[in-house]
């Protein structure tokens, strides 16, 4: 995920689709949240029986836990539920976009990217999920223009090189031109 409103306040994990977040930083590989964080028993233990939980459920932590464990269609539901109470969230909308990649609903997954780009054209986690659908698609010429507004806003942090070389080699190919240390596939599993 990246740019300005994506990194949710209290989180500072994202899927592994993209790890990039606001200020053109990229979150970490683990997925893990920063700062103790208690096992989700433990959180619906404390939900049930009153603990220092306050019963409020954060359905966007909920998902990515759940994307983290593999858990695509529940995490989906889970980022549905926490986009009915920040409607129009671009994180969350692009955290709906993985999970329909992940399930294969590719289709709706660059729907849900492109939504995102009408509400924000800067959104470079929308260009660079959005650029690797296209490609599936052998939508070559669309997907090199989404990986162009990716690197117009780079980001920036531990693993931001890694994306930055791979959508820079990518666009190289896309474009028929050899890029020194091409890599065989995404990093992390991008698209």
């Amino acid at each position: 995920m990246l740019q300005q409103g994506l990194e949710r306040p209290e989180a500072v994990a994202s899927p592994s689709f993209f790890r990039l977040v606001s200020d053109n930083a990229l979150m970490p590989d683990t997925l893990g949240w920063a700062g103790p964080s208690p096992p989700r028993t433990m959180t619906i233990w404390n939900k049930l029986f009153g603990g220092t939980d306050s019963g409020r459920v954060d359905y966007y932590r909920e998902g990515v836990d759940l994307l983290t464990d593999g858990k695509f269609h529940e995490a989906l539901t889970s980022f549905r539920l926490a986009l009915k109470e920040s409607p129009g969230d671009s994180v969350i909308l692009q955290q709906i976009a993985i999970c329909y990649t992940r399930i294969g609903m590719t289709e709706e997954a660059a729907k849900t990217y492109r939504h995102v780009l009408h509400r924000n054209p800067d959104e470079s986690g929308a260009h660079y999920g959005l650029a690797f659908i296209l490609l599936r698609r052998e939508e070559r010429d669309e997907a090199a223009q989404h990986l162009e507004a990716f690197l117009a806003h780079p980001p920036s942090g531990p693993d931001a090189d890694d994306h930055i070389h791979h959508a820079r080699t990518t666009l190289a190919q896309i474009r028929g031109q050899a890029h020194e240390g091409a890599p065989e596939g995404p990093p992390h599993e991008l698209y």
